[in-house]
């Protein structure tokens, strides 16, 4: 074996060991982009539902005041009540959209 035929034998293997590695790197970069987008995914539909959860909680917190109201135990007035049912339904509808 010639010192020419080892050094290009030598060039080849480098580049072909560059070109692996690059590939190796690409494809590793392009999971890693598409796990980072189902991540964002994921995260708006936790956020979204905790949004709708924490607006459910607190119609059913105003339906309650509503029913104490009715009966006349409750401090607040039948306007507070129904404006707080007025907003919380608004920012449900409005998250829902």
């Amino acid at each position: 074996m010639t010192i020419k035929l080892r050094l290009m034998l030598l060039i080849a293997t480098g580049l072909l060991t560059a070109l692996i590695m690059s590939l190796a790197g690409y494809l590793g970069n392009t999971r890693m982009a598409d796990a980072v987008q189902d991540n964002d995914v994921s995260m708006t539909v936790l956020r979204n539902h905790m949004e709708a959860d924490m607006m459910h909680d607190a119609l059913r917190a105003d339906v309650l005041s509503a029913m104490l109201v009715g009966l006349g135990k409750s401090t607040s007035t039948a306007a507070e009540v129904n404006s707080s049912i007025k907003e919380h339904a608004e920012h449900f509808r409005e998250v829902l959209a």
